[in-house]
């Protein structure tokens, strides 16, 4: 049953742990799996079947842009007080990262703090923090599933896009500019003119409206529409990157 297990079934509990500390959370954000933030901390967690070499080159990139790493994997079967797993925990705090243990197989699965990270004595990368920081807070609701792969990403830009599509469907054709006072994004035009998923066509001069695909979109993603359906009359939602 264990060899069953997948990176994606660590995603829930993780999420579940942070919340329940007061974080923010959403997942696969700048191929970080898991982004929690809580004011103004920004924290990343890589989850992973096993703590490799490939596991710890991730995690100790994710330094140069959070506040604090986490590695997240499930809890070895014969526990935690072997020699080996007293040097793998010796090895985090040289690399001063923490450690998160899931138990899968727990109703629910319970998440153990085995390590807390040691301050980071590196140096950071404000830009890559910053842009980091800004695609997490762009997005209205976590739709995404950390360790999946070959699925779509619900990324800030198509969230954007989605909201543009939004209000075209609501208001009908609209110039850049209108939909840009709705968003507040500088963005705006820039989504509209390269089209990346074919949502809009060009009605005129500076006019767009919503194609049949951009409709099919609107119903795909039900829940954010919904979200933005109770929103202030006007539309308006802050931009967080200006």
């Amino acid at each position: 049953m264990r060899s069953k297990l997948k990176e994606s079934d660590l995603s829930i509990p993780i999420v579940e742990y942070w919340h329940k500390l007061g974080y923010s959370v959403r997942t696969e954000v700048k191929n970080c799996d898991l982004v929690a933030m809580r004011g103004e901390e920004l924290v990343a967690v890589e989850l992973k079947l096993t703590l490799g070499l490939h596991a710890l080159v991730q995690a100790t990139r994710r330094q140069q842009v959070a506040d604090a790493v986490y590695v997240a994997v499930f809890r070895p079967q014969r526990g935690t007080k072997s020699g080996r797993w007293r040097g793998v925990l010796q090895l985090l705090r040289r690399l001063e990262l923490g450690l998160l243990l899931v138990d899968p197989f727990c109703s629910p699965p319970q998440v153990e703090l085995a390590l807390s990270p040691q301050p980071f004595t590196g140096r950071r990368n404000s830009k890559a923090r910053k842009a980091m920081g800004i695609e997490a807070s762009q997005r209205s609701l976590d739709l995404n599933t950390a360790g999946t792969s070959g699925q779509e990403i619900m990324t800030a830009y198509r969230e954007h896009a989605l909201r543009l599509a939004h209000l075209l469907s609501m208001h009908g054709p609209l110039t850049a500019a209108q939909l840009r006072q709705f968003t507040m994004n500088p963005k705006t035009w820039a989504t509209l003119y390269r089209n990346v998923y074919g949502w809009f066509k060009r009605m005129g001069r500076g006019i767009y409206a919503l194609t049949d695909i951009g409709h099919a979109a609107l119903a795909k993603y039900g829940e954010l529409v919904a979200l933005w359906s109770v929103t202030p009359e006007d539309g308006r939602v802050p931009y967080f990157g200006e």
